[in-house]
C-alpha cells in the first residue's frame, strides 16, 4: 500500500494505492470530502498489477506535491482521471464517522 498525503490551505487530500492480488485502487479523500472516489483496475495476472502499481504511483509522483495550492490539486487530479485513469472503473462511497 502506498500513502500520500496532499496538504492545500483549506484542505487535506488523501491518495492510497492499494494492490490486492490482481487488482490496483487508487482511493482519493480529503477532510472536508463527503466522500471516497476510488478507481480500480483489474488485470490478467498479479505481475500486471504490480506493474500498474508502480506506473500510478510514479504518474501521482510526478503530479502532486506534499503541499500545494486546492486549485492545482484538483487540476492535477482533473488530468489524472481523464487521461491515466479514463479506463479504470470509478465509484465512490461515502465516508464513515
Amino acid at each position: 500500500m502506498i500513502k500520500v498525503q496532499i496538504e492545500s490551505p483549506t484542505i487535506t487530500y488523501d491518495l492510497q494505492i492499494l494492490t490486492v492480488k490482481t487488482t490496483v485502487a487508487l482511493s482519493v479523500s480529503g477532510t472536508d470530502l463527503p466522500t471516497v472516489t476510488n478507481f480500480s483496475l483489474t488485470t490478467v495476472d498479479e505481475e500486471m498489477a504490480r506493474y500498474f502499481e508502480n506506473y500510478i504511483a510514479a504518474q501521482v509522483a510526478l503530479r502532486f506535491q506534499p503541499k500545494m495550492a486546492n486549485t492545482d490539486f484538483l487540476s492535477g487530479l482533473q488530468a489524472l482521471v481523464s487521461t491515466v485513469l479514463a479506463n479504470w472503473q470509478a465509484s465512490a462511497s461515502p465516508l464513515h464517522d
